[in-house]
């Protein structure tokens, strides 16, 4: 590869990022979270939530890391997921203890949030596009959602709760990118024009299907008061 061509390939996956970055935005301040909650901006809510997503998170991302027989950057995405797969426990174990000293139940475990997107992030078989979605899209969301968690809890006056999210829930997500940026641009380097397709077009299939499932909650959420909470 000429040093022109990866100059334009840095460019062009600098221009998906800044791209992705806005999307998020839009998402997040459309009623994203009053979405995921059902319009119930519980910090209790939002904790169960995050505990459910720990769960998904370490079977996604377990289910990636077993691979067999892979080598060179392969390999290196196999052992990011199997980190990120041991992140999420760890998330899931500190949620279930803080909910536990706040004397909540935190059953019930389970919520049906945006079953569309684990699925397509579930098939994907291409490491490029697991990187692009697993490793950058999806962790980037989750931190926006959370820092909005973040924020429920200090205007709650749960300066607990808060820290939580600070410390522990999203600093994984914000390494999880900062990991994907890094192996993308590995991966770039290798085959700019085919890697640099990969990325644009799963990272836009990602945001199309999470739209549609924040719009579906939305609709099933019904004429509710999303609240200010930026």
């Amino acid at each position: 590869m000429t040093d022109v061509e990866q100059e334009d390939a840095a460019a062009a996956f600098r221009e998906i990022l800044e791209t992705v970055d806005d999307e998020i935005e839009d998402l997040a301040t459309s009623g994203g979270i009053t979405a995921d909650t059902r319009g119930d901006l519980s910090v209790d809510t939002l904790l169960r939530i995050a505990r459910w997503r720990s769960v998904q998170s370490a079977v996604l991302y377990g289910d990636w890391a077993d691979r067999q027989r892979v080598t060179g950057m392969d390999a290196e995405v196999a052992l990011a997921a199997a980190w990120k797969a041991g992140r999420s426990v760890e998330q899931y174990e500190a949620v279930t203890d803080h909910l536990s000293s706040r004397g909540v139940d935190p059953e019930p475990v389970e919520y049906a949030l945006h079953g569309e997107t684990l699925q397509f992030m579930a098939d994907l078989t291409d490491p490029v596009a697991r990187v692009t979605a697993g490793f950058v899209v999806a962790p980037k969301l989750r931190a926006v959602k959370d820092k909005q968690a973040t924020l429920v809890a200090t205007g709650n006056a749960d300066p607990q709760t808060a820290s939580l999210y600070r410390d522990t829930i999203v600093p994984p997500e914000e390494e999880a990118i900062e990991r994907g940026k890094r192996l993308l641009s590995r991966y770039l380097d290798d085959d700019d024009t085919s890697a640099v397709k990969t990325v644009e077009e799963t990272a836009d299939a990602f945001l199309e299907v999470t739209w549609k499932s924040q719009e579906r909650a939305m609709d099933e959420t019904g004429d509710i008061d999303p609240k200010t909470i930026c």
